[in-house]
C-alpha cells in the first residue's frame, strides 16, 4: 500500500442542496505507491462534534485497511465478472448487471467502496421505494431486496480479498418483504382457458403446463427422451432460458435436481395433439423443417422460445376477458392438488422446489383451509360410536 504513516485528519463543512448543514470527517493515512493520497471519509453527520468523534475513532482504528480507491461501481462490477467466471447462470449475471447500471450506479456508484455507510445505503433504497429507480418507477420490497443481496454479496468477497475492512450492508434497514402468494385460478377460468385453447398452435405445450405445473421454461426443453410413456412420468431434467430475444439455451432446473413427474390423461391428450401438430406442420415445411428432437415446437419444428408460451397464454386470457399469466397455472395446480388432499411433500416434489419450506411459504394460505376440516374429521373418528355421556 505505499508508506502509511501517522494518521491524521480533518473536518469538512458542507451545505446541501436543501439548505441543511452537514460535517464530513476524513482521515488521512499518507500516500500509496503512486504517491496518491489514502484518505478515509465518514459524510454527512449533522452536528461537528459527530464529525469529530468520528475522526478521532477513524485514527484508533487498526483494524481498517486502505483501499485501492475504487468506487462502489467498480466493485460490484469486479464481483459480477468475479462470479460469472465461476459458472453463474447467464440469466442470474444479466440481472446483477441490470440492478447495477438502474439501481446502484446511478445514486452510490461513485463512491469510494471502502467509506460507504449503511445510512447511505437506506436512504438509495428510501428512493427506490419512492420512485427514484433509473426508470422512474417504485422498486417493491422484494427488489430492492436484490439490490441489498447483491451489494452484501460484493462486500462479502470483498472482505475475503481485503479489499475492504467492513460491510456496510450490516448496517443497512432493508424494507420489509410481503410473504409471496401464488395466485391460483378458479376452476371455471382454469376450464375457459383449456377450452379456448383448442386449436391453438400453442395449445399443446400450454395443455401440458397446466397439465403438470412445470415452468415453461421446462416445457420448452422437453425431449422425446424425457418421456416414458410405458411408466406413465415424464422426467423434468433441463430448462430453457433466454438472454434476449432469440439467445436461448438449456439448463438445469431452477432447483438443480431432476424429478419426475406422473402423466395424466390431460397431459397425455396434449403429447398426442403435439405429435399429430408436428407431423402436419413437417408435411408443410418440406425442406425447411427444422427436424428437433423436442416435445413441442414451432410450425419450422424449432425448439420454442419460453417467451412464445407466454405470449401465446397471455392472447388467450386477453380474449377471454382474464388476467391470468401462464405461470399462474403453475400456482393453479399447485393449489387445486392441495385443495384435493394431497400432501405437501407431494407437491413439493411434483413443483421442483428444492424445499418443503419454499412450497409452505407460497402455498401455506391454502392449507389454512384444510384446518377445520382436518379437526371435524378428528373429531369423527374420536366420536364415532362412543357415548356422549361417558365424557
Amino acid at each position: 500500500m505505499g508508506n502509511i504513516t501517522r494518521v491524521t485528519g480533518s473536518i469538512y463543512k458542507r451545505k446541501l442542496k436543501g439548505g441543511d448543514i452537514v460535517y464530513d470527517a476524513v482521515a488521512y493515512y499518507g500516500r500509496n505507491r503512486d504517491g496518491k493520497p489514502i484518505r478515509r471519509w465518514e459524510r454527512g453527520y449533522g452536528r461537528r462534534a459527530e464529525a469529530d468523534h468520528s475522526l478521532a475513532r477513524m485514527k484508533l482504528d487498526e483494524t481498517w485497511l486502505p483501499s485501492d480507491g475504487s468506487s462502489v461501481g467498480e466493485l460490484v462490477d469486479a464481483y459480477i465478472s468475479t462470479v460469472e467466471g465461476r459458472g453463474k447462470e447467464r440469466t442470474t449475471v444479466l440481472r446483477y448487471r441490470g440492478i447495477l447500471r438502474q439501481n446502484i450506479a446511478p445514486f452510490i456508484g461513485d463512491v469510494v467502496a471502502s467509506s460507504l455507510r449503511g445510512e447511505q445505503l437506506n436512504k438509495m433504497y428510501k428512493k427506490l421505494m419512492n420512485g427514484g429507480s433509473n426508470r422512474g418507477r417504485s422498486l417493491s420490497a422484494t427488489s430492492i431486496w436484490h439490490v441489498h443481496n447483491l451489494l452484501n454479496g460484493t462486500y462479502k468477497w470483498a472482505m475475503l480479498g481485503r479489499a475492504v475492512s467492513r460491510n456496510p450492508t450490516l448496517e443497512a434497514q432493508v424494507p420489509a418483504r410481503s410473504k409471496v402468494r401464488g395466485r391460483a385460478a378458479r376452476l371455471e377460468d382454469a376450464r375457459q382457458i383449456l377450452a379456448a385453447a383448442k386449436g391453438h398452435r400453442m395449445e399443446a405445450p400450454i395443455v401440458f403446463a397446466m397439465a403438470t405445473g412445470m415452468r415453461r421454461g421446462e416445457v420448452a426443453a422437453l425431449r422425446r427422451e424425457h418421456l416414458d410413456l410405458d411408466a406413465g412420468i415424464v422426467r423434468v431434467r433441463e430448462s430453457l432460458a433466454s438472454v434476449g430475444r432469440k439467445n436461448v439455451y438449456v439448463k438445469t432446473t431452477k432447483s438443480g435436481e431432476p424429478r419426475e413427474i406422473p402423466l395424466s390423461d390431460l397431459a397425455r391428450k396434449a403429447l398426442r395433439v403435439a405429435t399429430v401438430n408436428k407431423a402436419k406442420w413437417r408435411l408443410a415445411a418440406g425442406t425447411a423443417w427444422d427436424g428437433s428432437d423436442s416435445i413441442f415446437t414451432d410450425e419450422l419444428g424449432r425448439r420454442l422460445h419460453p417467451n412464445v408460451l407466454t405470449d401465446a397464454f397471455r392472447r388467450i386470457c386477453e380474449r377471454l376477458g382474464l388476467n391470468y399469466r401462464l405461470h399462474d397455472m403453475r400456482h393453479t395446480a399447485a393449489t387445486f392438488m392441495l385443495h384435493a388432499g394431497k400432501d405437501l411433500s407431494t407437491v413439493q416434489q411434483i413443483l421442483g422446489h428444492s424445499q418443503a419450506s419454499t412450497t409452505l411459504n407460497i402455498y401455506g394460505h391454502v392449507l389454512k383451509g384444510a384446518k377445520a376440516d382436518a379437526i371435524q374429521a378428528l373429531d369423527r373418528m374420536l366420536w364415532a360410536g362412543s357415548d356422549e355421556d361417558a365424557v
